[in-house]
């Protein structure tokens, strides 16, 4: 009994140890990429290897779920799976395969919720049809919660250079017009 009890134990540290490395080297390697699109191939990697699943990232840079999942991922979305998706990021909760909300969905899509809004959703295929496990379910809020934030900073770093630029050819503006008048 002591000894199945110890190599139980010894089985779930293993386990605790393989999240906690995944999750580091997701956030190190996302915190390491120097623009978006390597940040989102980054993150469909590394899903792909803790979940074997196929992987589909949607964004919403304006607003506006984007129709065609990023160019990083591996799983292509058809209408039926982008309106489940839309409602995913419309409401701002999980949909599609293993949910109360669209279950006949084959894909399953988690918001990526960050503090000030949704950037989009995360849709993954488990390669075998089996269900997340309780230790997956809390493995994968932690993924998306750590892929949300750095695509939110991402998202932000895009808009200040915009700023930046916009401000920049304002100013040029302003200095054409008074050296002309």
């Amino acid at each position: 009994n002591l000894t199945a009890r110890i190599r139980q134990q010894e089985r779930l540290v293993q386990r605790n140890v393989q999240r906690i490395m995944a999750l580091y080297r997701l956030a190190r390697e996302t915190a390491t990429a120097g623009d978006l699109d390597a940040v989102l191939a980054t993150a469909v990697t590394q899903l792909r290897q803790s979940f074997d699943a196929e992987v589909a990232i949607l964004l919403a840079p304006t607003g506006q779920l984007e129709r065609t999942p990023h160019v990083a991922s591996t799983l292509p979305v058809d209408d039926k799976e982008f309106s489940v998706a839309t409602w995913s990021f419309e409401h701002g909760h999980a949909a599609g395969r293993f949910t109360d909300t669209l279950p006949a969905a084959a894909i399953h899509f988690v918001p990526l919720r960050t503090p000030k809004r949704v950037a989009g959703v995360v849709g993954l295929q488990l390669a075998a049809q089996r269900q997340f496990t309780f230790e997956q379910e809390i493995q994968l809020e932690t993924f998306i919660n750590q892929i949300a934030l750095v695509v939110e900073r991402q998202l932000l770093d895009v808009a200040a250079r915009q700023s930046a630029l916009l401000q920049e050819s304002e100013r040029l503006h302003t200095t054409l017009l008074n050296s002309i008048s």
